[in-house]
């Protein structure tokens, strides 16, 4: 088995990932995916962003459901659908995480919908808990945009070769306006989006992926406390966003440990949140592959919030209560 590493800007581990796509008929196909978990906190404070993990066993807390439709229509047009059922939704209400009309000319793909923003390493798969080592994504990086992973508006890929042995990969992407609501650290977030433009750039050398994105935005925001629905702050901004992520293969060497031993994976992660949000976590746990489609993890978390501030609490913290430790017990799979 493979490992790969990922910087993100912190050093992480992740397996491949691979889909058992039912097909329907030569033409269409359907895959899945979901997660489900045991999960429970020493601190009353709720913990982790559109989780809400309290010190209470939880078992729904993580729950997450996909299904994804894939239909070759002919030659050049393709279109895929998938519907996600969030730790933040009810199964009543899932979301479209995407829905869009692609058209394939030679090197060139374009896409017009409902896309996936492709800021990080992890962004395609964000959802897919069998997909990485851990069950849940790195905090730190992929709840930092208010967990938004999908935007309504249009690509265009090329992809190619550079020489003989670099590929390439580049997507500009554009999205249209935009008005939704977002819960974070005990405020309704209502984000008005005018914009948002970027540019994917992906180049891979053998065994090596760089990864880099920008993404360029202009907003209003109007922050309310959820309770009283007093406006807290209102403000126009421009959002200039830039990440590098980078994936290597290696035999047997590990840095932030994610060594599989045949079926089992233990790991060790650690991240920080600065600025606003500022805090420390560590993590422990291992990974045991059930199967090529399903896989159980048993975790251990500790969280720090520094200086008084919220770090991964949902609300706020004072220095009597600002560290806890979590622990999960979580099933994935994909089919």
């Amino acid at each position: 088995m493979n490992k790969w590493i990922s910087l993100l800007p912190v050093i992480v581990f992740l397996p491949h990932v691979s889909y058992a796509a039912i097909n329907m008929t030569d033409t269409i196909s359907i895959s899945g995916f979901g997660s489900f978990s045991a999960t429970k906190l020493d601190n009353a404070i709720p913990i982790l962003q559109n989780r809400e993990i309290r010190d209470d066993w939880c078992f729904d807390c993580d729950s997450t459901a996909g299904l994804q439709i894939d239909w070759a229509i002919t030659n050049r047009f393709r279109t895929s659908v998938q519907v996600v059922k969030r730790p933040q939704d009810s199964f009543s209400s899932p979301e479209f995480e995407w829905a869009y009309l692609a058209y394939e000319y030679e090197n060139m793909t374009f896409r017009a919908g409902r896309l996936r923003l492709p800021l990080f390493v992890m962004s395609e798969y964000y959802s897919v808990s069998y997909a990485y080592p851990w069950f849940r994504p790195p905090q730190d990086i992929y709840d930092s945009l208010l967990g938004i992973t999908s935007y309504n508006g249009v690509s265009a890929t090329w992809e190619g070769w550079i020489q003989d042995t670099v590929g390439i990969s580049m997507t500009a992407y554009w999205s249209m306006q935009d008005n939704d609501t977002y819960y974070s650290h005990g405020s309704n977030i209502e984000l008005d989006l005018d914009y948002s433009t970027g540019i994917n750039l992906q180049l891979s050398y053998d065994d090596t992926l760089i990864n880099f994105s920008t993404l360029f935005a202009k907003y209003q925001m109007n922050i309310t406390h959820i309770d009283s629905g007093q406006l807290l702050s209102r403000f126009d901004k421009k959002m200039k966003f830039f990440t590098i992520g980078i994936e290597q293969y290696f035999n047997n060497l590990y840095v932030s440990i994610n060594y599989p031993i045949n079926a089992l994976t233990p790991y060790l992660s650690y991240g920080q949140q600065r600025l606003k949000y500022s805090g420390e976590q560590i993590l422990v746990g291992i990974r045991y592959d059930i199967n090529r489609h399903m896989a159980f993890n048993l975790e251990t978390q500790f969280f720090k919030a520094k200086e008084n501030k919220t770090g991964y609490f949902t609300e706020n913290v004072t220095s009597d209560d600002s560290d806890a430790n979590m622990i999960t017990a979580g099933i994935s799979f994909v089919f």
